[in-house]
């Protein structure tokens, strides 16, 4: 029992830690953008979506888990960046070809201000966290809880802390800060 919980555990740790390298913005946030540079930067991550895209309809058999999800993680993060609806939950073909060209077409009716906050979003740790982390945090639990229904510590935490609100955390720790 207790080779699982560590188990658990190690695979939790490294996945943050793996994660948590990857939000680290490649510009720095008092560095300035101009519209032209950002869209530009835009244009080649949609670029890149659209040819991951084309790959994963073309290929032969079953897709990757590990390949689905970290085009997921991107398309989902481009998404959120523009404030675009346009998510990715499964994979099917129909539904990747109808959210790369909605997300094109997004990424296109974006004006010069919204290219620069944009860019700024999509590099932001903030929303890599929310859209990735978050998102695969949930993923490792969900496949966790099915080991050991009545001695999984790691369903507990995720009950007794992970769902819990603000106000919640603060009345049973003291402050949230």
């Amino acid at each position: 029992m207790r080779s699982i919980s560590k188990i658990t555990t190690g695979t939790i740790t490294i996945a943050l830690a793996l994660g948590l390298m990857g939000c680290n913005p490649t510009r720095s946030n008092n560095e300035s953008i101009d519209g032209s540079e950002a869209k530009k930067e835009l244009a080649i991550e949609l670029k890149f979506l659209e040819n991951e895209c084309e790959r994963l309809i073309n290929k032969d058999g079953k897709i990757e888990d590990k390949t689905f999800q970290s085009y997921k993680n991107d398309f989902n993060l481009l998404s959120a960046s523009i404030s675009s609806t346009t998510k990715i939950e499964t994979q099917s073909d129909s539904e990747l070809k109808e959210s790369i060209a909605q997300l094109k077409r997004d990424v296109d009716a974006l004006t010069e201000k919204e290219y620069v906050k944009s860019y700024k979003r999509f590099n932001s740790s903030k929303t890599i966290y929310e859209v990735t982390l978050m998102n695969n945090m949930h993923d490792i639990i969900d496949a966790t809880k099915d080991w050991d229904k009545d001695h999984n510590e790691l369903a507990l935490f995720d009950n007794k802390h992970m769902r819990s609100s603000r106000a919640q955390i603060k009345k049973r720790y003291g402050t949230c800060d």
